[in-house]
């Protein structure tokens, strides 16, 4: 689920007071929260797919596990439409600036990294409950990384946006998915168009 808005300031609020050194993971969680990137998918980005000049983010591939669990680092993204670039809002900027004066040289010029190797989604999430519990005092049962990218989704939709665009911005291989997942009609919604319908039809 979606983050409801008053959560995701008072978490917004927290990554911002809180240094790198002191929650290291704290720009993935709002990479996730305000670009709507895969867990995945931010764990590879390389400082190849950072553009400050342009503002945009090229999302290029991700990093998944194999079947014995060992985590792998894809050349590709999970979908084909999910190869995409993004622009990279004015807030945002500050937070990839940040993160790559933190980054420490590696293989793979990864952004974000645990002593050079690759970091566990379980290790965030953990991490993120805990966050969620102790220092939000905020019920972390069922928080996950997951429900950053789907609280941007919504708030993309609750602002307006065309589910087309959407579809672009998350990498959705249709725009089904999409719909099925954000656009939402409420039994009030659907009163006012049946109503608009019906001062069209007696207007004729």
């Amino acid at each position: 689920e979606a983050l409801e808005i008053n959560v995701q300031k008072a978490f917004t609020e927290y990554l911002n007071k809180v240094s790198i050194e002191e929650q290291t993971y704290k720009n993935i969680f709002l990479i996730q929260m305000y670009m709507g990137l895969r867990i995945g998918e931010v764990l590879a980005l390389s400082k190849e797919n950072i553009d400050l000049k342009k503002k945009v983010l090229y999302v290029k591939r991700t990093l998944t596990n194999d079947k014995e669990f060992a985590i792998i680092l894809g050349n590709k993204t999970k979908t084909y439409s999910g190869n995409r670039t993004l622009p990279i809002s004015e807030f945002l900027t500050p937070i990839f600036e940040e993160q790559l004066k933190y980054t420490n040289e590696n293989l793979h010029n990864l952004i974000f990294t645990n002593n050079d190797s690759y970091i566990r989604t379980s290790a965030i999430n953990e991490e993120l409950k805990r966050i969620f519990k102790e220092e939000l005092k905020v019920n972390s049962k069922d928080i996950s990384t997951h429900c950053l990218r789907h609280t941007y989704g919504t708030r993309c939709i609750e602002a307006g946006m065309k589910p087309k665009t959407l579809q672009m911005l998350l990498g959705h291989s249709n725009i089904g998915i999409t719909m099925n997942l954000y656009v939402h009609t409420t039994e009030e919604e659907k009163k006012k168009e049946m109503d608009l319908v019906a001062e069209a039809l007696m207007a004729m």
